[in-house]
């Protein structure tokens, strides 16, 4: 420190004067530069960052409308009870799933066994997945199982009246 104080003190008054000037500038730009230029960026990356959440929520928002819209609702998926053995063997028709039935009977208490085999899983898990709102049944045990071809499966189903 002494020695800055001891070169400072050998220039005369200009000298001094314009490294005071130097001084005074090259503070404030180092602290735009150093802490107000890159506050400014990591605004306005925060900026960009929200209005892209507020573009991908108003995206969601808009499926999540399209989704309850296209969702059956409660009032349609109301069973009057079971639809017995031709309403299931109708809704296996439906779905493309009739060829692949090996066995739909009834057992005691009102239960239902439906085996299927090699029949398209995609189609058979849509089957099962709206058997218990449309047919007054609800799934009491399944099993599935590998079918021949890679898309194929065997399916055991034992169906219970709903309550």
């Amino acid at each position: 420190m002494t020695r800055i104080l001891e070169l400072l003190a050998r220039l005369n008054r200009r000298e001094k004067t314009l490294v005071a000037l130097l001084g005074l500038a090259v503070i404030p730009l180092a602290l735009v530069f150093l802490v107000a230029l890159p506050a400014l960026e990591a605004r306005d990356s925060a900026a960009r960052q929200n209005a892209e959440a507020q573009v991908l929520l108003a995206w969601t928002v808009a499926r999540d409308a399209e989704w309850q819209r296209l969702a059956p609702t409660a009032a349609s998926a109301v069973s009057t009870g079971p639809i017995g053995l031709s309403g299931l063997e109708s809704a296996l028709a439906d779905a493309g799933l009739r060829d692949g039935v090996t066995a739909l009977e009834t057992a005691s208490g009102g239960r239902v066994v439906l085996r299927m085999k090699d029949v398209p899983f995609v189609a058979a898990a849509g089957f099962l997945d709206t058997l218990g709102t449309t047919s007054g049944y609800e799934i009491g045990r399944l099993s599935l199982n590998a079918g021949d071809t890679s898309a194929s499966v065997a399916v055991d189903v034992e169906l219970l009246p709903a309550p």
